[in-house]
This record gives structure tokens, sequence and C-alpha cells, in this order.
């Protein structure tokens, strides 16, 4: 979106507070956007807000990881097996 990328801008440019609005913005208008979440875990590290970043990357491994088991359950109609591991009991 476009306040994702000026929220990038921003971020480039050290205008926290401004980047942390758009990423706010970025996040408020897609909630599940990975993308947008570690936008603003980035700039909350950087403005020293640990706690808050680190919530933020919490946020963004777990959207991470409901997109990559809804790609799998696509991809294989089931629960992934990982095809070397698959013939190891052969």
């Amino acid at each position: 979106s476009a306040r994702y990328g000026l929220g990038k801008i921003y971020l480039e440019e050290k205008r926290l507070p401004e980047a942390l609005a758009m990423a706010d913005e970025a996040v408020r208008l897609d909630q599940d956007s990975a993308s947008a979440h570690y936008l603003k875990a980035r700039i909350l590290l950087q403005m020293r807000r640990s706690k808050e970043g680190q919530n933020e990357l919490a946020t963004v491994r777990k959207l991470q990881k409901e997109a990559t088991d809804r790609l799998e359950r696509e991809v294989s109609g089931s629960v992934y097996r990982d095809p070397q591991l698959a013939g190891e009991g052969k």
C-alpha cells in the first residue's frame, strides 16, 4: 500500500514518528500483512521501544506460519510431507 511505501521511505530518512504513523495505518488497513507488521517492528526497535517491537515480530512469525501452513495445505491437499523424508521409512 501507499502507506507501507511511505513508512519505508520515512524509515530510511530516519523520520521515525512519521514512519510509525504510516506503519500503524498500513497495519490497520491490512492486519494480516506480515510486511506491514515487520516494518512497524523495525521502526519500534529503532525507536528503542523494544517490547512493542518484539510483540510485532511475534505477530510476523505467527502470520508467516499461518501463510506457510495454508500454502502447504493448498499444494498437498493435506498436511505437507517433505519428499526427502517421506521415503525414509522404506
